[in-house]
């Protein structure tokens, strides 16, 4: 956030042109895609309440459904963290397609002026999050922190950074913190963004009730896009159609296992709990890149 305010104050000249245009707008239009969309709410509630007058618009319905609305007079704020868009890319063609005088004029935030996106624009911001490692943190923190620019408002950056350095000083504090706060809950649920490159299920109809979902829903070939690993072993794994690598549970270990247990605390209702390991085997089949079939372990 620190980079990206202090890479919003060298951009002397696109800030210069983008006030010009902003005077000059009839309308001003953000859009975006995803969380590039969802970033454009803090530009637009900013001048809602300086008493600007501005919309946002996700930019596959501005592209297949709105783009008339769009023309001279119009100021459009493309936000991407990439600048490589699918949408975002055919709606600058379509724009540059038209007529000089009935394009609008279009500003471009993105993660770098290298891409399809700022190279279109009239006017390109570079937010100078820097590369990602993970899911796009980063981009998007760097993003609000140039839309808000955009917005008349760059002084905030710095407070927040060190709101957000506060919050990382003591990840054990805040870890035991969560511990307590979960308590004896059953289920934990953590949700996501970024590239995934394989996913674990803890059964094995879950396994293949993702597969199908993937491969219909989604398109994505496993296991060359994604890996899946089941739990079970149960019998549809193994048909042709799912091929799923999983790990089989011995029920018959288990079962002498559960028996020892309860003759154990039937013997002696007082002892301690003992934990029990039985161990599972590994079943390669074709699911998981990398592995050949017939492996086990």
């Amino acid at each position: 956030m620190r980079r990206a305010s202090a890479g919003i104050a060298e951009q002397h000249a696109p800030m210069e042109r983008l006030r010009a245009a902003a005077r000059d707008a009839d309308a001003i239009v953000f859009t975006g895609m995803g969380s590039s969309y969802d970033a454009c709410y803090s530009p637009v509630t900013q001048l809602a309440s300086q008493g600007v007058r501005t919309s946002m618009v996700d930019s596959a319905e501005l592209l297949h459904f709105r783009l008339a609305s769009v023309g001279a007079g119009t100021l459009l704020v493309a936000v991407s963290q990439s600048g490589e868009s699918a949408e975002l890319v055919r709606l600058t063609e379509a724009l540059t397609a038209r007529p000089a005088p009935g394009r609008p004029v279009l500003l471009s935030v993105t993660n770098g002026v290298g891409n399809t996106l700022a190279r279109a624009a009239d006017i390109a911001l570079d937010t100078r999050a820097g590369e990602e490692h993970g899911p796009s943190t980063m981009t998007f923190a760097a993003a609000l922190v140039a839309l808000c620019a955009v917005a008349g408002d760059g002084v905030g950056a710095a407070a927040a950074a060190d709101a957000l350095d506060e919050l990382l000083e003591s990840p054990e504090e805040d870890a035991a913190g969560l511990v307590e706060w979960f308590g004896d809950r059953p289920v934990l649920a953590l949700l996501g963004r970024g590239k995934v490159d394989g996913v674990f299920c803890v059964t094995d109809l879950l396994a293949l009730g993702f597969m199908d979902a993937a491969r219909h829903d989604r398109r994505r070939h496993i296991p060359d896009d994604l890996s899946v690993i089941g739990f079970d072993d149960i019998p549809q794994a193994a048909w042709d159609s799912y091929r799923l690598t999983t790990f089989r549970q011995p029920v018959s270990a288990l079962a002498q296992a559960v028996t020892r247990a309860l003759m154990h605390r039937a013997d002696d209702p007082r002892a301690p709990d003992r934990l029990a390991t039985v161990p599972v085997e590994l079943i390669v089949r074709g699911t998981v890149r990398g592995m050949d079939a017939g492996m086990t372990g």
